[in-house]
C-alpha cells in the first residue's frame, strides 16, 4: 500500500511542478504580448488561475480515486 501512496505522491508532485512551470511561462508570454501588442494582463492571469484550479481538482480527484 505504501508503494501505491509513494507513486501517487510522486505523480501529484509532477503535476504540481508542471503546473507551476506552465503558469510561469504563460505569465512571461502574457507580459511579452502586453508589451508588444498592448492588452490586459489581469484577464490572462485570471484565465490561467482558473486553469490551475481545474488541474488541481483533477489531480486531487485522481489521487483520492486511486487510493480507495
Amino acid at each position: 500500500m505504501s508503494e501505491i501512496k509513494k507513486k501517487l505522491d510522486f505523480e501529484l508532485a509532477i503535476i504540481i511542478s508542471l503546473t507551476f512551470l506552465l503558469f510561469d511561462k504563460a505569465i512571461d508570454f502574457a507580459e511579452y504580448s502586453m508589451e508588444k501588442y498592448g492588452g490586459n494582463i489581469g484577464i490572462s492571469k485570471a484565465v490561467l488561475l482558473s486553469l490551475i484550479v481545474v488541474i488541481y481538482i483533477i489531480a486531487i480527484w485522481h489521487v483520492t480515486k486511486a487510493s480507495k
